[in-house]
């Protein structure tokens, strides 16, 4: 009886020992893979883009700003009654 229980133990030790060895497989296979794989941007990519949209956003705002105050005279009030 305790040599089957000890048989038992060992099979599920050793199925266990290669579930755990083939996910670590995979894991070192998506890892390796994710090294290698330049697709996407990298994070000091996305910051000088976002800095240029910044910057871009700013001198749109310039521009409207000088033109709607270099204009703002020739824009008519209503005259109260």
């Amino acid at each position: 009886m305790v040599n089957h229980l000890y048989a038992a133990l060992v099979r599920t030790t050793v199925a266990a020992e290669s579930c755990v060895d083939a996910a670590q497989g995979r894991l070192r296979t998506l890892t390796d893979r994710r090294r290698r794989d330049d697709a996407g941007l990298a994070t000091l990519e996305w910051v000088v883009l976002a800095l240029g949209l910044f910057l871009l956003a700013g001198i749109a705002v310039g521009v409207i700003t000088k033109v709607v105050n270099s204009d703002l005279g020739q824009i008519a009030t209503p005259k109260a009654t």
